[in-house]
């Protein structure tokens, strides 16, 4: 197994932090947000793929992907690792500040990056992403036509506000604005309240059953057993700036560039059904895949990721031709 550590520059001046995996050699590759994966490219593997799977939300490279990134690259990819701004080793401040416009803009300077090895193949890049960040890759891909593909799992599209908490945060979120203009420091918001239910003031969140809102703080004990870096806890600016978020305008832009759609079947979070209308929005080519049996909570619990990327793999091999 070969790994570097490596960094990169974003156009506004921060640092960006990871891991390289090198694979076949003349090939694309894969850029994991949050994870990291062993070289074991079949010798008859002639290129390497560059995907992107970007963050779950505010999560570390160190967690949850490590196993996908081992996968990918046992068929023949290159991956790339590395955290978020404001997460992890990456630059950024105030920490765990998660603007999701600059993060997208962080996965075009993750392809600048890449783009500079003669080791891969700079026109065979895709990009990869589930949940918080599968809304991302798509927003990315539609700008930047060096992406030659692109994978969402389970995008969460609706950020509505809930009508009761959902205020409150917002004006929390003016106070902290006129306090950090008085050189205060922002107020954070932790991830799950202390009788263990989700912080989220989204509609999507507050419509899950109580199993799902406390389930959450077990989630994030965990993340902290794994990641020492992990913070459980965000800026109000986040949520302000989530709530602020509409991407659905900026899908349009992905005109003929290769999409591909997983559904889990039975997603609790992002409703299935407003997924199935995103994927009719889209231009052919494109594939569409329902995960069957699986939540937003449960897609990666007890994974059999023969089962799981297979259809993924097929589709980045036909588009990517490899």
């Amino acid at each position: 197994m070969e790994r570097r550590d490596i960094k990169f520059p974003t156009l506004d001046g921060l640092t960006l932090r990871g891991w390289l995996y090198p694979g076949v050699k003349g090939g694309p590759a894969v850029i994991l947000h949050n994870g990291v994966s062993v070289l074991v490219a079949p010798a008859s593997s002639v290129i390497s793929v560059l995907l992107t799977l970007p963050v779950k939300f505010n999560y570390p490279k160190e967690l949850i992907l490590n196993p996908v990134a081992a996968w990918f690259q046992h068929h023949g990819l290159t991956v790339l690792v590395y955290d978020p701004r404001t997460v992890g080793e990456s630059d950024g401040e105030p920490r765990s500040d998660l603007d999701q416009r600059k993060l997208i803009e962080d996965m075009h300077d993750a392809v600048t990056f890449l783009k500079t090895f003669e080791w891969i193949d700079s026109k065979r890049i895709a990009l990869w992403g589930f949940f918080w960040s599968g809304t991302q890759v798509l927003e990315a891909a539609a700008v930047d036509k060096r992406v030659a593909a692109v994978v969402s799992i389970g995008p969460v599209l609706d950020w509505t506000l809930d009508p009761t908490l959902g205020p409150p945060m917002m004006a929390l979120a003016m106070k902290d604005r006129e306090a950090r203009v008085r050189g205060e420091p922002p107020i954070y918001i932790p991830f799950y309240k202390e009788e263990g239910e989700h912080f989220m003031i989204f509609k999507a969140f507050t419509d899950l059953s109580l199993e799902q809102r406390t389930m959450v703080a077990g989630m994030v004990e965990g993340a902290k057993g794994q990641a020492p870096r992990f913070a459980d806890n965000v800026t109000v600016q986040t949520l302000y700036r989530i709530a602020n978020w509409s991407p659905f305008s900026r899908f349009t832009a992905l005109g003929t560039t290769p999409v591909m759609l997983v559904i889990p079947e039975i997603d609790e979070l992002s409703a299935p059904v407003l997924q199935h209308k995103t994927f009719e929005t889209f231009s052919d080519p494109k594939v569409l895949e329902v995960a069957k049996g699986k939540g937003h909570f449960n897609y990666w619990h007890d994974a059999n990721l023969d089962q799981l990327l297979d259809g993924q793999l097929k589709f980045l091999k036909r588009y990517l031709s490899f």
